[in-house]
């Protein structure tokens, strides 16, 4: 925790500008938590002190660190008299809260570099009445209605070195202040005494007003709980997002009455119509009494995994390759299901068994490309890619004969139209049909490229769907 001398009852200047320093880290937390400055999932629980202490993890602890690194600094030399944390308005920077921590430091132990005893379980039993009453005091300040943020001030000696990320600043003091007086701690180095001061409101002529409206807040917010049910095409994980913002308003305004089991009862009268089995084994196991909301939240997103995995494998039990759709708009719309699937976990659809599922559904348009599917030696090794390409393939060529049967159609079509015509003209005359031979000619050797055109064609699409030509039929 800090550095010491060989007993650990004997401190030196250094060990207790670390002790100092880290307090003003964890007390600096626990003030932003309680106060609401920012939202209370950005703190995670960690053992301190032999309490339970927030810590966040959001970008700013960079900045609550940096500032304890060089506080350290300042108390090892003994420079430091006082830290203050500071919570303003957000939109119009009015200061609201001062939390004083006033440092007075023994002057022999920076002179003569004399060391002192104190024991640890002392000191850490001062801190934890601190952190207690921190933690109790706040519901004998005033709400924050509003978005607020934070700022530090150092009171050091004039002669310090401060980075480029400290500046100086105003005091930042209340104007119309109360204060309330805290515990303080004594590592025999240091001394720190907590004072926390806050704006009065004026439109209250006293405490008992005050309290008043924080108890009338509280009941409008019960009244809430109260009526609290889970809506339609809600999650689970989102009423409980819904009903924490509720216990989390309530708890700030100091009321002790809504503990983890209330807020589990809630939510178990709020699912119940979504799955009353599920609430009442809830409320039959050995250990509901000590159940968190986390651990029930855990339960019925469980619950609804497996609600939302029993759906889609009922969807992949009726799927069909829909009128007009291609092979590859089918799978699409087949892998979207598997992608769900697996997502809740599930083992069981492996691509050989979606292989099954596009074979059956593609059975309807072509039973025989299936079947020489499930013939081949690789069938059971085959992946959807694999049978969506055999597929696309089929499909590709199926276009390609209907091509060359339309062309084959129309060049029919001619031919018979141009005897016809012939026919006409002999009927009509000699002489007719004679001048009209050398046109005859004309068409038949246009008829003849047209043919030539459409063999070369057909030719090429046999050629790239790698398709051999018998060499006998050929010479034949």
């Amino acid at each position: 925790m800090a550095s010491r001398t060989a007993s650990k009852d004997i401190i030196a200047l250094r060990g207790s500008a670390a002790i100092v320093s880290e307090f003003f880290g964890y007390a600096a937390n626990s003030i932003l938590y309680n106060r609401a400055v920012y939202p209370g999932e950005s703190f995670a629980k960690v053992k301190k002190y032999g309490l339970t202490m927030p810590l966040t993890q959001d970008e700013w602890v960079n900045f609550i660190t940096s500032a304890t690194s060089k506080n350290s600094e300042w108390l090892g030399a003994g420079k430091l008299q006082g830290i203050v944390m500071v919570i303003m308005s957000k939109a119009t920077s009015e200061v609201i809260e001062r939390w004083n921590f006033n440092i007075d430091t023994y002057p022999e132990v920076v002179e003569k570099g004399s060391i002192k005893e104190k024991s640890d379980k002392k000191i850490m039993r001062e801190i934890r009445a601190i952190k207690r009453q921190i933690d109790s005091c706040i519901t004998d300040l005033p709400c924050l209605d509003e978005p607020c943020v934070f700022d530090m001030l150092a009171y050091t000696d004039t002669d310090v070195d401060a980075p480029d990320t400290w500046i100086e600043s105003d005091t930042k003091l209340i104007h119309n202040t109360q204060m309330v007086k805290l515990h303080s701690f004594d590592t025999k180095v240091h001394k720190v005494d907590t004072v926390v001061s806050y704006k009065k409101n004026e439109d209250d002529t006293s405490s008992s007003s005050s309290s008043v409206i924080r108890e009338a807040r509280i009941e409008l917010l019960e009244a809430e709980l109260g009526r609290f049910v889970m809506l339609a095409n809600e999650s689970a994980e989102e009423m409980y997002t819904r009903l924490k913002k509720i216990i989390k308003k309530i708890r700030s305004y100091g009321s002790k009455k809504w503990t983890d089991h209330e807020v589990v009862k809630i939510m178990l009268r709020a699912y119940f119509l979504r799955n009353s089995v599920l609430c009442f084994m809830i409320r039959d196991s050995p250990n509901y009494e000590k159940m968190t909301p986390e651990v029930v939240l855990g339960r019925f997103i469980r619950h609804e995994m497996m609600e939302n995995e029993g759906l889609l494998e009922a969807e992949l039990g009726r799927f069909v390759m829909l009128a007009d759709e291609s092979a590859e708009e089918m799978y699409t719309r087949l892998k979207k299901i598997i992608n769900k699937l697996r997502s809740y976990g599930s083992k069981r659809w492996t691509d050989h068994e979606v292989v099954k599922i596009m074979l059956r559904a593609y059975f309807l348009r072509n039973s025989v490309l299936c079947f020489l599917i499930r013939q081949s030696p690789n069938y059971e090794k085959m992946t959807p890619e694999v049978v969506l390409s055999k597929f696309i393939d089929h499909e590709t060529l199926l276009e390609e004969a209907k091509y060359v049967d339309i062309m084959s159609k129309s060049v029919t079509a001619s031919k018979n139209q141009d005897i016809a015509l012939k026919a006409n003209k002999k009927q009509k005359g000699k002489c007719v049909f004679e001048e009209s031979t050398s046109e005859d000619n004309e068409d038949s050797s246009s008829l003849d490229e047209e043919k030539i055109a459409l063999i070369k064609s057909f030719k090429k699409i046999m050629k790239s769907r790698n398709y051999k030509s018998n060499k006998k039929n050929d010479k034949e």
